[in-house]
């Protein structure tokens, strides 16, 4: 069951709801290389049931916002969200049927967009929230979330010459990370759909373009973030990690001539040479890893 409401019924959802439009568009503006418009359908609250209504047999990105606790799905045709893990890599094209490579890159595309709302939300709500991404799934006859009641969006992605429908659920338990409600007069208005009279025509929904909050990207510009190089790996069994000592040699799965990988967040950005600088190690950067060559990593 699904009940749509006006924004100022849900809780400050507004805020939020405004503010992931915005970071959605963005990040996937930046993916692409092509302007992003996100507009919002309709709002409201719903069941586990009505939160797959009109979604069977597609696909879903279960997430989890670790700070409170709060489960999330977001819903796409197939089709369409293949599609978009496919502009990431090449023309486009969307299928019907997901397989794990195509997993991979869904996973990939969904973990951009839902940590571009981190910082954001933290400025905004002066609150540490942190989404990741758990599974992507085929809807099946229930949706795999312990929760009962979601705040829901219906929203509408339009790139190039296409516009995809999807939804966006999280858990009411959310709420508690917004506080009050400080949306203005003229957002509620904005945002909120078919609250209106009859002889009245709907407002449109707010537009995100791809140049909005490129201040929020210039203050991320100057945030440090640990990177690592990565020489090689190995698997051992148990008992010779724990009869290790002093002098014993690891042989590693990498040649002794092969690049070393530059790591952040423990994902492979670039290849490079270990070089010696005044009496430190360096790395000189000699190939930028691809998004493609990236998902390929995720899924060995």
């Amino acid at each position: 069951m699904r009940e749509q409401l006006s924004i100022d019924e849900m809780a400050g959802y507004g805020n939020f709801l405004e503010l992931l439009q915005e970071n959605f568009a963005n990040s996937l503006s930046t993916l692409f290389s092509e302007d992003v418009i996100i507009d919002v359908q309709e709002s409201g609250s719903a069941d586990s049931d009505g939160l797959k209504d009109g979604f069977e047999g597609q696909t879903v990105i279960y997430f989890t916002e670790k700070e409170s606790g709060a489960e999330g799905a977001i819903l796409f045709k197939t089709v369409d969200i293949t599609s978009l893990a496919d502009m990431m890599m090449g023309d486009g094209e969307g299928v019907q049927q997901l397989d794990d490579e195509l997993k991979d890159a869904v996973s990939e595309l969904s973990t951009q967009m839902l940590s571009a709302i981190n910082v954001p939300f933290t400025e905004k709500f002066d609150e540490k929230v942190a989404f990741s991404v758990n599974t992507v799934e085929e809807i099946g006859e229930d949706i795999n979330l312990s929760e009962n009641q979601f705040y829901y969006s219906d929203l509408l992605l339009k790139v190039k010459d296409k516009q995809m429908p999807f939804r966006f659920g999280i858990s009411d338990t959310f709420s508690s990370k917004l506080g009050e409600d400080e949306t203005s007069e003229d957002t509620l208005e904005d945002s909120s759909m078919n609250n209106f009279d009859s002889n009245e025509q709907p407002q449109a929904a707010p537009q995100v373009s791809s140049m909005a909050g490129k201040s929020n990207m210039n203050m991320l510009l100057d945030v440090d973030i640990p990177v690592s190089v990565k020489v090689g790996s190995t698997k051992m069994f148990l008992k010779d990690i724990v009869g290790l000592g002093p002098g014993n040699i690891i042989e590693l799965d990498e040649y002794a001539d092969e690049p070393v990988e530059l790591m952040v967040n423990d994902k492979p950005i670039a290849r490079g040479e270990v070089v010696v600088v005044d009496g430190y190690f360096g790395i000189r950067i000699k190939e930028i890893i691809s998004i493609e060559e990236r998902i390929k990593k995720l899924k060995d």
